[in-house]
């Protein structure tokens, strides 16, 4: 009885989400979480349709450079499981590896920025004054509660 009860329960977890390893219905995509941010701040800030495309403009970059990101995750995932599964660690092969992987981080990160950051500039020179008021109080909610969050 104690066996059904573990694999039902293990079920749920996995079919709600809950689980780290996610399911059907667990944890959403980035897709579906931009979806879902890009219509909050429509509904909230009441965008008109240039403001709805500059935004667009943002989150496209965002999607694609994020696309990038986990393609390369592969390669990278491998040669981590071969170090790791090596019956001693290579500490020198290690510090390699991540030394590598933060260089190209860091290269990454500044290609980002110098694409996004024209790009939401676009996008907040566009809001009207009352649209950036209610911006920042939508992300001192959102701050506040991820304060909150990690207190627990």
């Amino acid at each position: 009885m104690k066996r059904i009860l573990f694999a039902v329960g293990a079920l749920a977890l996995l079919l709600t989400g809950c689980h780290p390893w996610g399911g059907p219905f667990g944890p959403p995509s980035f897709k579906n979480i931009s979806e879902h941010v890009v219509k909050h701040i429509h509904n909230e800030l009441s965008l008109t349709k240039e403001q709805d495309q500059k935004l667009g403009v943002v989150i496209d970059t965002i999607r694609a450079e994020w696309g990038k990101m986990t393609k390369d995750q592969g390669e990278k995932s491998a040669s981590w499981d071969a170090l790791v599964s090596a019956p001693k660690l290579d500490q020198v092969q290690l510090r390699s590896m991540l030394d590598a992987h933060h260089t190209a981080a860091e290269a990454d990160r500044a290609a980002l920025l110098d694409k996004l950051v024209p790009q939401i500039a676009d996008f907040l020179d566009s809001l009207t004054p009352a649209q950036k008021t209610k911006l920042v109080e939508m992300h001192t909610k959102l701050a506040d509660r991820m304060k909150s969050a990690l207190k627990d």
